[in-house]
C-alpha cells in the first residue's frame, strides 16, 4: 500500500557516506590547526576525485572546528581515511575530537575504522540531495 512518502523515501542508489567531526582546538594550537587544515583541504582536492565536500567550520571564538566531509562511497571514505591517516594523528595532538558522526549507509569496514575513535552512526530514511 502506498503511504505518500515514496517520492521522498530513501534513495537505494545514494551510496554516498557522510562524515562530521567535531574537534576542540587545545590553546595555543589554533595556528597549527588551521594550517594542517588547508594542507589536507589542498591535498585532498588534489588527489582524491571522489571525496565529493571536504569544509571545515570554526566556532566565532576559534576554539572549536566541524569538519564536514562527503564521500561518493565506503571506498572513497576508505581511500582518503588512508591518504590523511599519518597527519590526522598530527591533527590529534592539536585538537581532541569530541564527536563523531558517519551518515547514511556506511560499510562495515568503515564503522570498525571509526569504532575507536567512538563515531555513531545515522542510517537515511527519507530526503533528497541535489
Amino acid at each position: 500500500m502506498w503511504t505518500g512518502v515514496a517520492a521522498v523515501g530513501k534513495n537505494m542508489a545514494d551510496t554516498a557516506v557522510r562524515l562530521f567531526i567535531l574537534f576542540k582546538i587545545n590553546p595555543g594550537q589554533l595556528h597549527a590547526f588551521k594550517k594542517l587544515a588547508e594542507e589536507l583541504t589542498a591535498d585532498t582536492l588534489a588527489t582524491e576525485p571522489r571525496t565529493q565536500s571536504y569544509e571545515w567550520y570554526l566556532t566565532e571564538d576559534q576554539t572549536e572546528c566541524w569538519i564536514s566531509e562527503r564521500f561518493l562511497d565506503s571506498a572513497a571514505l576508505i581511500e582518503h581515511n588512508e591518504q590523511v591517516s599519518e597527519r590526522f594523528k598530527i591533527l590529534m595532538q592539536l585538537a581532541d575530537v569530541k564527536e563523531v558522526f558517519l551518515l547514511g549507509s556506511p560499510s562495515p569496514e568503515v564503522r570498525a575504522r571509526f569504532a575507536p575513535i567512538g563515531a555513531k552512526v545515522l542510517e537515511s530514511f527519507s530526503g533528497f540531495c541535489r
